[in-house]
């Protein structure tokens, strides 16, 4: 039987895409996904956010870091992945990460087309 890992966000980009990988095809950034309740006991409106470091590699890579501008929406479909690291203290870590590196994976700016143009320029 087979099984599936998705992760779908729609956030806003918290910094500037940061190329990584040696020829620019590795960008990674942290998006911001928002919400919001209200709270029954006492009737006040909540508010949660959550950070999502993403990973993107290869072509989309390359479009992220000319499109992706800190601030904006953007939609991001991939995998969750965790990776074990080292830090300098030789202690182990982990990081969960959603990776976009698969063909059926997307990224997409998000906002009305006039002011995508008018920040971007013509894409």
């Amino acid at each position: 039987m087979s099984s599936l890992s998705k992760t779908i966000l729609i956030g806003n980009l918290c910094d500037q895409p940061e190329m990584v990988g040696q020829n620019g095809d590795v960008v990674r950034f942290t998006v911001a996904t928002n919400e919001s309740w209200r709270d029954k006991s006492t009737g006040e409106q909540k508010k949660s956010v959550e950070y999502h470091r993403v990973v993107i590699f290869g072509q989309p890579a390359l479009y992220a870091s000319q499109y992706f501008q800190k601030g904006r929406q953007v939609y991001i479909e991939g995998q969750n992945k965790t990776r074990k690291w080292t830090d300098n203290n030789g202690v182990d870590r982990y990081t969960t990460e959603v990776v976009v590196s698969k063909f059926e994976h997307k990224v997409m700016l998000l906002g009305n087309k006039q002011a995508d143009q008018e920040q971007l320029g013509p894409i």
